[in-house]
């Protein structure tokens, strides 16, 4: 589900990993021999996690986590360096003829270099942003005692370590950021507050359960966390007044967030493989506001003739589960949606096991109503995905547990389980191990592992989830909307001059947001500019669909093509598309 505030945990292509998708039958079949295309990619991904640990312990891969990322100014040139090596050497392999399946992981890796010194070298996040700093530290820990991949106790020492590396983190964001945008600082604190609080509270809480056992590995862990806790209060105080300091600046001397139409497009192309011009974008996604807007002012009238479209949308919070029945709510659901799926041949699920619906812990909170939170795709000790609820604050007035509520009112509730667990992310976790080669099981394309969730939510009202009810339809219509807006508000502000207010009033009039939801949104595109991968992506299986469909004949079915789709992983669709298609070459738009 999408966060409550557009503070979320930023992945910067420094630390950028995917937790893709296998089935169980491929798993166990031997590799194959190794080539020289797939021995390179090994040392190049071994090189990559050498320079990003907590990505590797994202991954399920465990050599480094004693360490955190180093960003110091040395650090990151020896990383450009290493990368320009390994496309020189890369464009070598590609000049000898490759196998159909070499030439596809080629180009994944060659989209990751790209990528990646387009941030080092272009962009300069490490010298902009503090996000990648904080979250190399929250989820350098967070990971640790997330996943129980080794014995608690275990992952005890590696916390110590890694909390002995987090003054430097720190420091290296001090040294790196001149002038950063006000508006990331902005956006950052809230992040380093909770990673300070994590420290206090659920760090604390876990470590002390961690080495009950072990007396002298408590003292070690109280010893470091009483050195860290002030160190990172003092960050907390340096921010605040870095941001005061910024904002004094006159606007004119101030940094920006601002991409720039060719940044932009690059980005886009790297990480996306999307070549669409942005004109074109802007016009599919002004097409499909005005299609998903009309639906939902038909659709309201279904509901309530007498009232607006958004008063509609409004009441539809008054019909929520009260908090104490929500876990078993949304467990529910979750199992009537595997059987809709089942029942309807809409895909194949690949186990009998559900996800484990439960409240989010206090170490997993990070501005969410609802999220999956599944292993990392090389994990071999842990199986398993949990699908986390967060409850309302005990804290909370009558008055704000009831706004906090009506935002899990039942339709969205349903949309929301859909995207999150079946035949949504859910279903993408259980084929993470199908993708034949490294590459492709750690290619990360939003428009293919957003694009996909975004569009089962659409898919399975037409499909008659929920007997085609018209208030279910209402809800999956008002995220579409959101995500439509996103695709108008993230263009315009990186490469028109819009500002984030009137990207907020574009959410409020256009998409029918509320006003604080509208200027939340709007600040989302500053620390994730591209975030028009949900609509673009969800347009791009569908075509993708409709093509596949032409080329199958009486042969297609929609469990096949969702089969096929889903064994691809997290590859960019437009090399889903090369694999499904291969004598049969239509534009992915």
């Amino acid at each position: 589900m999408e966060p409550m505030i557009a503070v979320r945990a930023f992945v910067s292509p420094l630390l950028m990993v995917l937790f893709c998708i296998v089935s169980p039958s491929r798993a166990q079949s031997p590799p194959s021999s190794a080539t020289p295309l797939s021995r390179f990619i090994d040392r190049f991904y071994d090189e990559k996690f050498a320079f990003a640990p907590s990505a590797a312990t994202d991954a399920g891969i465990h050599l480094y986590d004693n360490h955190l990322e180093d960003f110091s100014r040395g650090a990151i040139r020896k990383r450009i360096a290493s990368l320009k090596a390994a496309a020189v050497t890369l464009s070598e392999l590609r000049s000898a003829r490759l196998s159909a399946d070499d030439q596809i992981d080629a180009q994944l890796i060659d989209n990751a270099i790209k990528a990646e010194l387009l941030d080092l070298e272009k962009i300069k996040s490490w010298g902009r942003s503090p996000f990648s700093y904080i979250n190399a530290c929250s989820n350098g820990l967070g990971l640790l005692i997330k996943r129980d991949f080794a014995p608690a106790s275990a992952r005890l020492k590696s916390v110590i370590s890694r909390m002995a590396e987090v003054p430097k983190v720190l420091a290296s964001q001090k040294t790196n950021l001149v002038n950063p945008p006000p508006e990331f600082i902005e956006l950052g604190l809230p992040m380093i507050e909770g990673f300070e609080e994590f420290l206090k509270s659920t760090l604390d809480t876990w470590a002390r359960g961690a080495g009950a056992n072990n007396a002298e590995l408590l003292r070690l862990f109280e010893a470091a966390n009483k050195k860290l806790i002030p160190i990172v209060h003092q960050h907390v105080t340096w921010m605040r007044t870095q941001l005061d300091n910024l904002r004094a600046r006159p606007k004119s001397k101030q940094g920006s967030f601002v991409l720039g139409v060719e940044t932009f497009a690059r980005k886009l192309l790297y990480e996306e493989m999307i070549d669409i011009p942005i004109s074109r974008l802007l016009e599919l996604g002004n097409l499909a506001l005005k299609r998903d807007r009309q639906q939902f002012v038909e659709t309201a009238k279904l509901v309530d003739p007498t009232s607006s479209a958004k008063t509609v949308a409004r009441k539809l919070g008054d019909n929520h589960p009260p908090a104490y029945k929500l876990i078993a709510e949304a467990q529910a659901i979750v199992s009537e949606v595997k059987q809709f799926t089942i029942d309807h041949h809409i895909a194949t699920i690949p186990s009998e096991n559900l996800p484990v619906v439960a409240e989010t812990p206090s170490y997993a909170k990070d501005g969410s109503f609802a999220t999956l939170i599944s292993p990392g795709v090389f994990e071999d000790k842990i199986e398993g995905a949990f699908y986390y609820i967060t409850l309302p604050d005990p804290g909370l007035s009558a008055a704000g547990r009831e706004q906090y509520l009506r935002a899990f009112n039942r339709p969205v509730l349903y949309n929301t389980t859909v995207h999150e667990t079946i035949p949504g992310h859910y279903m993408q976790y259980l084929y993470e191990k199908y993708p034949k080669t490294k590459a492709r099981r750690l290619a990360v394309a939003n428009s293919t592992v957003e694009g996909w969730a975004h569009y089962a939510e659409q898919m399975m009202v037409e499909e008659g989830f929920r007997d085609h009810d018209p208030k279910m339809h209402l809800g999956q219509l008002s995220d579409a909307l959101l995500r439509d807006c996103r695709v108008i508000v993230s263009i315009g502000v990186h490469t028109q001059g819009m500002t984030i207010a009137q990207g907020a009033r574009i959410f409020e009039d256009r998409c029918l947001q509320e006003p604080s939801v509208a200027k939340a949104e709007a600040m989302r595109v500053v620390d994730d500019p591209t975030d028009l991968y949900y609509t673009i992506g969800k347009l791009e299986i569908y075509k993708l669909r409709a093509d596949y469909q032409k080329l199958r004949g009486n042969s297609y079915s929609l469990q096949e093509f969702h089969d096929a789709f889903l064994s691809e992983g997290g590859v960019p669709i437009k090399l889903i598309r090369k694999v499904l298609m291969t004598e049969y070459s239509q534009p992915v738009l």
